[in-house]
């Protein structure tokens, strides 16, 4: 057996095992739509800012609002997700996104990209932040890695061939129409959610939620916050620079096209498919540092390796490597906040979670090297 053929191997075996799961319909299905609607969009969004011909502080104001509304609404989230519950909370963070993306291919301003990415944002901080604590309720903490791995998982499935599809579709129907079928597909899950996430998690929660809640569990749990809580933020930042540094280092330096970029970020997502069950077996195993000690390693070298690349071979091999590194890791941040969050406050605890992972994602955007093209 030649090595693609294990790879192609490996591939069907993980999907086997996430098809064969009881949360198939109600998790890892409509997180699968959700991820190719954004894996659609990677390629995309950079080079879509960009197009708009304005100065780089607009460019960066741009791109980092979805980074702010999540950040803004990921605390008060912890205390309106217990009160719609759940099922509610999914559905209405996903209709908020697919709204959002809708907008985005009807805007004509910068302004108004400004605008919908921070709702963008305000949707995400909703539909995260839910999934989380569904899936974490779902699952025993002895199989947890294995289960969120394998959510982790739905997400470097669809990016094998979402980014070069959306690159496809950018080179033949223009950057924004990208928007339009990604909104339409978080359309779709919403549909999903509403349709197959249990009645019982259509329940508000009767326990009281409030801000002294959260910073009660703050206080209780800081020190394991502040050390667990750094090195997943900079673990999170290292993983959403390739999303953002990739594109915009191929065609800012390299010159390449939206399907190149399309084509190393899907090459990206194959090298990471590999590793999505194995990564929840080390996790629930060896422990959670096996896991994020290899996944931070490598993906750490791969950045640094992007300034070396002259062409599309050489940025498509650095860009494998990283989503080898970052195989090692599926799932992993959820596993650490499900792992943390006491269950009877787990969502409020997940908030505050995604806050600080939230926190990584935004020093991303502020040191983005953007330029009008």
């Amino acid at each position: 057996m030649d090595y693609c053929e294990e790879i192609n191997e490996a591939m069907k075996t993980n999907l086997r095992r996430a098809l064969h799961h009881p949360l198939f319909l109600s998790l890892y299905f409509p997180s699968f739509l959700g991820f190719f609607a954004g894996g659609l969009l990677s390629p995309v969004t950079p080079l879509y800012m960009a197009s708009f011909q304005v100065n780089y502080a607009t460019i960066g104001l741009m791109l980092s609002m979805a980074s702010v509304g999540k950040l803004v609404m990921d605390l008060p989230g912890g205390v309106i997700i217990p009160k719609l519950g759940i099922k509610k909370a999914l559905a209405i963070g996903a209709l908020i996104i697919g709204a959002a993306n809708l907008a985005m291919y009807r805007s004509r301003f910068p302004y108004e990209i400004i605008i919908y990415q921070f709702f963008l944002g305000i949707g995400d901080a909703f539909y995260n932040t839910s999934r989380i604590g569904f899936a974490a309720a779902m699952t025993e903490n002895e199989h947890r890695g294995r289960s969120l791995s394998l959510l982790g998982g739905m997400n470097r499935i669809s990016r094998i061939f979402s980014p070069t599809l959306g690159g496809i579709l950018a080179a033949a129907m223009g950057l924004r129409f990208v928007f339009l079928i990604s909104g339409i597909i978080f359309l779709v899950e919403t549909v999903v959610i509403i349709a197959r996430v249990p009645k019982n998690f259509a329940q508000a929660n009767p326990t009281h939620s409030d801000f002294g809640i959260m910073w009660q569990l703050v206080k209780e749990k800081a020190s394991v916050l502040w050390r667990t809580g750094i090195g997943a933020m900079l673990l999170t930042t290292v993983r959403i620079a390739r999303f953002t540094l990739i594109p915009l280092y191929a065609a800012e330096v390299l010159g390449l096209q939206a399907d190149q970029v399309g084509l190393i970020l899907s090459a990206a997502s194959v090298a990471d498919a590999l590793n999505i069950y194995t990564a929840g077996i080390i996790m629930d195993r060896f422990g959670r540092r096996f896991a994020a000690i290899p996944c931070v390693g490598v993906m750490a070298v791969s950045m640094a390796l992007i300034p070396f690349t002259t062409g599309f071979w050489g940025l498509l091999a650095v860009g494998a490597l990283a989503g080898l590194g970052n195989g090692f890791g599926s799932g992993i941040m959820m596993t650490m906040g499900a792992d943390l969050a006491p269950a009877d406050h787990r969502i409020e605890f997940l908030a505050v979670w995604h806050l600080i992972l939230g926190v990584g994602l935004s020093l991303i955007h502020i040191s983005e090297p953007t330029r009008p093209y």
